[in-house]
């Protein structure tokens, strides 16, 4: 796991940074793990308060104190939280080391979607110079979270080697006991969640039905009525109303779809369980992971191998296939053709290809010559088939010299959606006397995030003493690095290096992984330089097409009956123009849907909904929620809405957004249910004003004239003392 590690603390501290070759001649130090049992006279680092009772949608702070510490100079922590309970916001420095001199204090990095289930946040601060040390006991950071669903959650300091520690002025680890802390979620008035959803199948054929399996939970407090809708893109599948269910039950329903006459493609279903008055906190009224394949009639999908590293001279087998993947059987000439370079290497004809068989051609390929080649396997359509992008596959081969050094980026899938993960190897091949190396790769931040980078087990260097350089995370590279030390032996022949994760967050159908030329590089024993060939790597990202980018109002508390704007803004990410509907609500009391029609690829637009009040009641909260139509094809459908979340006013993708929609009764200005003072007070502060003067008040003005007069003062007069 990537996290800032001890030398990088050293590199901070001491302002300086060293670069491989010097790291060569350091002598090697040695990483003591932190123990996880207390001895007598550690020190402790814990979470305060050690439990919090937080309601669903409200933030919260924690603080990571340390207490019994002597001579601490620099500390990291790392703690972990479940992703559907917790969110984390931002960390603070604390007191304690800041007291004793100047300090630096790094990050927080937070990623709270680290994984399936934990989010995990990272920061860490240092005195800065020749400063006494601080010794004793105090507040290291604050920690400002916010709770985003019902349930509990450990917040739990890591103890793994490398995450958490505490440096001494020599920069040495001093043992420490980590005690964790724990947030649970009181009960809130009106929440309604759907728990979970199972398909009985992934893929079927149009007709064949898909039972779902949803399980729904009324989480609050209040009995409540609500209505379960599942659906597929906009296509209503099934809805269940689901009448006076009592806090804490949970109901089963089953649902049967049947698929007859859905054209083929990829679908996400989407169950929601309708928003009820006053309810605030609507992450878990949705539920999005579901993908189900519907597969066309006819269907021929091509793949090809090629050799991972293969070099002038040397014969490699390239072996292309084609597959029926649809429901019937194709009883036509069926071609399969294999090109290297445009140029036909071998191809066969079959009359006939039953469901879920394949064929296969093979060419035993020997080139003559170094350089980049495009091995390609193609499958001409046949009659009645309607997807044919997967009926032609290209793939970059770089072949090498006789023997030439190679680093090279390889990828464990070259197509992925968004959301998951990119696993990238570096390789190198052919190499004599390797005992240090550096690599700096460049990527797009725009559609990869980097997460990790780690040394597997079976690294070039594994069971030998080696020292590895500081992780550097520029805007768009890593930079990463390790050295043999001592007397070790150098390393020959081929193998892996290291292995990084990325996290696919945008659409991209080409890529680029690119190695550095200039800082990238091998060192032989006698630190020279190894001449080497370097290849890079594509990955093809997919699954987005629709986005919500932005949600805005023009007001958020206004008078029962008055109209309220709401902007919505759209972007197209995928490759070809699209239709689609966006509806925005309050709660599922008031809804409007507007068309976008052809939006360009690329592009974003803009619409108006003018929402009407009246059938909302007074006095109730209402979250503002937006849906932006599922394409067909599209797997991450997250950025499609737009949740509210009372805490922090987003949801996925950054989107700011304005809350809650309150109205209440003229003339009750400050929304008490009350006409008294107050609002007599607020009239004669408003009294004269108009738009864009610095005393105008919205809501003083009750008949929309611009103006606040005698008119709106009498309002008040009139209904003074009355109470709803």
């Amino acid at each position: 796991m990537f996290c800032l590690n001890r030398n990088e603390v050293i590199e901070m501290c001491k302002r300086f940074s060293l670069s491989l070759f010097a790291l060569l001649l350091l002598v090697s130090c040695v990483i003591f793990i932190p123990s996880i049992v207390a001895e007598e006279g550690e020190a402790k680092v814990y979470v305060d308060p050690p439990e919090s009772l937080v309601l669903p949608g409200e933030t919260f702070d924690v603080n990571i104190c340390i207490s019994d510490v002597f001579d601490l100079f620099c500390w990291q922590v790392v703690l972990y939280y479940k992703n559907n309970v917790v969110s984390a916001m931002d960390a603070f420095e604390g007191t304690f080391l800041n007291e004793t001199g100047g300090t630096v204090f790094v990050g927080p990095v937070i990623h709270n979607d680290w994984n399936t289930t934990h989010g995990r946040i990272i920061f860490g601060c240092s005195l800065l110079g020749q400063v006494p040390e601080a010794s004793g006991s105090g507040v290291l950071a604050t920690i400002k979270f916010g709770l985003i669903s019902a349930g509990g959650s450990m917040l739990s300091i890591s103890t793994i080697s490398g995450d958490s520690y505490l440096l001494d002025p020599d920069l040495q680890e001093m043992p420490f006991e980590a005690e964790d802390g724990y947030v649970t979620s009181g009960p809130v008035p009106h929440d309604v969640a759907i728990i979970s959803v199972a398909l009985s199948k992934a893929e079927v054929f149009a007709g064949q039905n898909v039972g779902l399996e949803v399980i729904s939970k009324n989480v609050g407090t209040t009995t409540e009525t609500f209505n379960v809708t599942a659906s597929y893109n906009s296509h209503i599948i099934m809805t269940e109303t689901l009448t006076d269910i009592i806090p804490n039950e949970e109901t089963t329903l089953q649902f049967v779809w049947n698929t007859s006459g859905v054209p083929h493609g990829i679908y996400t279903v989407k169950v929601i369980a309708s928003v009820v008055p006053g309810e605030t906190v609507l992450y878990n009224n949705f539920f999005l992971e579901s993908i189900i394949t519907i597969k066309p009639r006819i269907d021929l999908s091509v793949s090809v191998e090629v050799p991972r590293h293969p070099t002038a001279g040397q014969s490699n087998l390239l072996e292309a296939s084609v597959s029926n993947i649809g429901w019937k059987a194709v009883k036509t000439n069926i071609e399969l053709q294999l090109f290297v370079n445009e140029n036909i290497v071998n191809e066969t004809i079959l009359t006939r290809l039953d469901p879920g068989t394949s064929i296969e051609v093979t060419y035993l390929w020997t080139p003559t010559t170094e350089g980049t080649y495009t091995v390609k396997a193609y499958a001409p359509p046949v009659l009645g088939e309607e997807v044919t992008v997967n009926n032609l596959v290209n793939k970059t081969v770089v072949v090498s010299p006789p023997e030439m050094p190679t680093i090279q980026v390889e990828l464990w899938r070259d197509c992925v959606r968004i959301g998951e993960f990119v696993r990238v190897h570096i390789y190198v091949y052919d190499i004599v006397d390797l005992y240090a190396w550096q690599f700096k790769l460049y990527y797009n931040p725009g559609v990869l995030e980097f997460r990790s980078i780690w040394l597997p087990d079976n690294n070039v260097f594994a069971e030998k003493d080696c020292e590895t350089m500081p992780v550097e995370l520029g805007g768009n590279y890593v930079i990463y690095g390790v050295t043999l030390v001592g007397g070790e032996s150098a390393f020959n022949g081929s193998g892996i290096l290291c292995k990084m994760d990325f996290k696919a967050k945008h659409v991209d159908m080409d890529s680029l992984l690119q190695l550095d030329d200039s800082a990238t590089f091998l060192l032989n024993s006698v630190l020279d330089k190894i001449s080497i060939e370097m290849v890079h790597s594509h990955v093809r990202v997919y699954g987005d097409t629709i986005e919500i980018t932005n949600v805005e109002t023009s007001r958020t508390e206004v008078y029962a009956g008055w109209i309220i704007e709401v902007n919505v803004t759209v972007k197209n990410n995928g490759y070809m123009p699209h239709t689609f509907d966006v509806t925005a609500y309050f709660a599922s009391e008031v809804r409007a849907t507007k068309k976008v029609y052809d939006l360009p690829a690329g592009e974003e637009t803009t619409l108006t909904f003018c929402m009407d009040t009246r059938p909302l009641t007074p006095y109730i909260d209402y979250a503002i929620w937006v849906e932006a139509t599922i394409i067909v094809g599209e797997t991450w459908a997250y950025n499609n809405f737009f949740f509210y979340w009372e805490f922090w006013g987003l949801y996925l993708g950054d989107v700011e957004g304005p809350g809650l929609v309150t109205t209440r009764l003229i003339p009750d200005i400050n929304g008490d249910a009350e006409v008294d003072m107050r609002d007599l007070g607020f009239a004669a502060s408003a009294f004269g004003s108009y738009p864009e003067h610095p005393r105008w008040n919205l809501l003083v003005d009750m008949n929309q004239d611009d103006h606040v007069n005698m008119f709106d003062i009498a309002l008040v007069a009139r209904q003074f003392g009355r109470t709803y």
